[in-house]
């Protein structure tokens, strides 16, 4: 990540950023670095569930990962998870976007078509009330990935 603080960010981190750069860089480095594993360990190791922050980079024209700083590029990671899921059909993962800053409409859709494309067929479509979701029910449907 960069030293540039993220919209997630109180404007007084942002100002002290930009005041401070070099030493902004190093304390917040150290304070948004919230995994030491990278997502193909994290899936290894057995974590399921995802809790995705992006942000939308209008420079970049991509979606990245955020805490506090910018981070990698959500369809490199969404990539590595469909990588994971191809070789183990029987898993089942939860991504949960809480967070979606700097998004406007047309990056919600653009999400959307990104998440769509990568996992295609194996996303579980939203459960009616007369179809509960049960984890045989995703297995013998094919379904991996849970919105």
């Amino acid at each position: 990540p960069g030293s540039v603080p993220g919209p997630d960010q109180p404007d007084l981190i942002r100002k002290l950023a930009a005041d401070f750069p070099r030493l902004a860089k190093h304390i917040l480095y150290r304070w948004s670095y919230t995994q030491h594993k990278d997502v193909i360990f994290q899936l290894e190791n057995g974590i399921r569930y995802f809790d995705i922050r992006l942000v939308a980079d209008d420079v970049a024209e991509e979606f990245l990962i955020i805490h506090c700083l910018y981070g990698e590029a959500v369809h490199l990671i969404l990539r590595e998870i469909r990588n994971f899921l191809d070789q183990h059909p029987g898993e089942v993962v939860i991504l949960d976007f809480q967070h979606l800053y700097n998004f406007c409409p047309k990056d919600h859709l653009q999400l959307m078509n990104v998440i769509c494309s990568t996992f295609e067929e194996r996303l579980c479509p939203c459960p009616g009330e007369s179809k509960p979701v049960s984890l045989d029910f995703l297995q013998r449907n094919g379904l991996q990935v849970i919105l």
